[in-house]
């Protein structure tokens, strides 16, 4: 028997690492006596997992052999091993022990995946230890390498390491296939007919999918304020009460787990409070809201302490780091549904970092699709679209405009995108007055409240475009079409505008007063327009700050400038009739802004 070594060909000290020689032994004759079992037994171990290195040479040429096409045996492998000395033994003598040494008995295949166990299992074991030997050298080496990259690099090794979802692959019987599928139907047919999965709370997008089906990945894409993670939120919300309730039924479930890498905890916490009380996010964070409505919001808050769902905070994980805290969740205390917000913010393992994207992608998704059948539950993960759907007069979504599309649509089992026509049209108001106006009014009046989830993808059924409603003020995705109830007048749209006008400008003005305490100069006659003493903010920054909390992500300067010269003109020259509120001046390199006192 010769030495065993590490990953770079040297050597492993002489210390006993984890093996089993009989299994080793009664694996490879169960494969010379009956090749069929190799599919079954010997699929997901390489040569390198055997202890003995004549093992692993023997394993090596027989599955070479029979991936071929050809049958082996001791007769078969002949000629590759006549020059393979196993002590007193030639080749084929040893072949012939082997095939002796076959489990035999009506349990014989049993016995032969049991030894595959075993051998794996000592792989295993015995290159965990290589990684740790190696790292520990590493790092008496003195190299200067971050504790935090050797984390990721470790963590990386030894998630490579798991053992495939099943042990057993290959073909299985109908009926047991059959039987599986009675039982999914059976669970609808226990459901009023309606749902085989989870129940994604919209009754028209749950009537095409069937709900959300287990260890299915789901990708959810849209444009940047379209609401993808409204829905997947609301679909998180929704999933959550339906497993309270059967908890409350005496039942056992599990959890939704929620993965932000972009929003922190308190604030998903709070969009799903507001969706409940049906108190608009902006006001709660404002602090707007009535003694009652606060009421209720605290009350809200107390009576779904006990919802199940686990939120994890963290930004900038590998798709290996997403994989172990999922399973560790799935191990505690079991998921029912994870939420992914968003794919492209997860990375790839650190080793490939110089790799194309589109490979690091594809190694997300299909790690994404690999967990959703590993912890037997649907993923959701939500996804950018390109930003060339801008440049197009048609800017409803299709498969080609994912970013990376082809790993995302190759893996996924459903893509649905998320399109609103009235954000377009909002950003695209005609001169009042002009026949276009008009033509823009009426669509204004056909979008408003309407949202389409699109089917790029759908395993499960039809693809088609849905048409839900969608609630702006609360970022809420519904079963209420527009079309079920009348349409705002133009009165009060027109109305709606100034509210949303003078919102934003309290806003504004609030943030100016606070940097006005935190963040402002004294005017020392440099800015004729103000008063002298008057205390100064620059505009830029201001505008910044107001974009910050104005704002949806994403939408960047030219959205940002916009917004604030319409706040501008309002607290200058006020729709609402009250006096100037600020004054702005300066050089047009330096402009400064400032809340004009009584004394002005």
């Amino acid at each position: 028997m010769g030495a065993v070594m590490k990953m770079d060909g040297t050597p492993l000290d002489q210390r006993k690492l984890p093996h089993n020689i009989d299994a080793e032994q009664m694996l490879l004759g169960a494969f010379l006596k009956e090749n069929d079992w190799f599919a079954k037994a010997g699929q997901h171990l390489k040569p390198e997992d055997f202890y003995d290195p004549v093992h692993s040479t023997i394993f090596d040429l027989m599955s070479g052999l029979i991936e071929a096409g050809h049958a082996v045996s001791p007769i078969s492998m002949k000629p590759y091993v006549d020059e393979i000395k196993i002590g007193d033994l030639g080749g084929f003598e040893y072949l012939m022990r082997l095939f002796d040494a076959a489990p035999k008995g009506s349990s014989a295949l049993a016995n032969a995946m049991e030894c595959a166990k075993i051998v794996k299992d000592a792989a295993i074991q015995r290159s965990i230890y290589v990684i740790f030997e190696e790292e520990m050298a590493d790092i008496l080496s003195g190299k200067p390498v971050a504790a935090t990259k050797r984390l990721d690099r470790v963590e990386t090794l030894i998630n490579d390491l798991r053992p495939p979802l099943t042990s057993q692959s290959g073909f299985e019987r109908f009926d047991k296939a059959a039987a599986r599928a009675v039982d999914i139907a059976a669970r609808a047919y226990s459901r009023g007919g309606v749902l085989a999965g989870l129940s994604t709370g919209i009754q028209r997008l749950d009537a095409v999918l069937g709900g959300l089906h287990r260890g299915d990945l789901v990708i959810v894409a849209g444009a940047t304020s379209m609401g993808k993670t409204a829905l997947g939120l609301n679909i998180a919300y929704a999933v959550s009460q339906g497993l309270l309730e059967r908890q409350q039924n005496g039942e056992k479930t599990g959890v939704v787990a929620i993965n932000s890498l972009e929003m922190p905890g308190d604030q998903i916490a709070q969009r799903i409070l507001a969706e409940h009380t049906r108190i608009p996010g902006w006001r709660l964070r404002q602090g707007r809201v009535s003694e009652n409505e606060f009421g209720a919001f605290s009350d809200a808050a107390s009576s779904l302490r006990s919802l199940p769902i686990e939120i994890d905070a963290t930004g900038s994980l590998t798709i290996a780091q997403l994989m172990m805290r999922v399973r560790a969740l799935n191990k505690s205390r079991g998921v029912e549904l994870l939420v992914v917000d968003y794919l492209q913010l997860l990375k790839g393992l650190e080793r490939r970092r110089d790799s194309k994207r589109h490979e690091e992608v594809a190694e997300i998704t299909g790690g994404l699709k690999a967990l959703a059948k590993e912890i037997d539950a649907p993923i959701i993960a939500l996804s950018q679209i390109s930003r060339d759907i801008d440049k197009r007069d048609d800017k409803r979504p299709k498969l080609s405009d994912l970013r990376e599309s082809g790993s995302i649509e190759m893996d996924a089992d459903v893509v649905m995108f998320v399109y609103r026509e009235e954000y377009y049209l909002k950003r695209s108001e005609p001169k009042p007055g002009t026949e276009a106006h008009v033509e823009w009014d009426a669509a204004m009046e056909r979008a408003h409240g309407r949202a389409d989830i699109i089917l790029g993808k759908n395993r499960h059924g039809p693809v088609e475009t849905i048409p839900v409603g969608f609630d702006a003020l609360l970022t809420r995705f519904n079963d209420d079409l527009p079309d079920d109830t009348p349409p705002p007048s133009r009165e009060k749209r027109e109305r709606q505008k100034k509210l949303t006008l003078i919102k934003e400008a309290t806003v504004a003005l609030g943030i100016l007063k606070t940097l006005t305490i935190t963040s402002s100069i004294e005017n020392d006659g440099h800015v004729d327009k103000a008063r002298k003493g008057t205390k100064l903010v620059p505009y830029l920054l201001w505008r910044e700050k107001c974009a910050e909390e104005l704002l949806d992500t994403d939408r960047g300067e030219s959205a940002a400038a916009s917004l604030m010269e319409k706040v501008v003109k309002d607290l200058r020259a006020p729709a609402s009739g009250h006096p100037s509120l600020i004054g702005r001046g300066g050089s047009k390199e330096e402009p400064f802004v400032w809340a004009i006192s009584e004394k002005d």
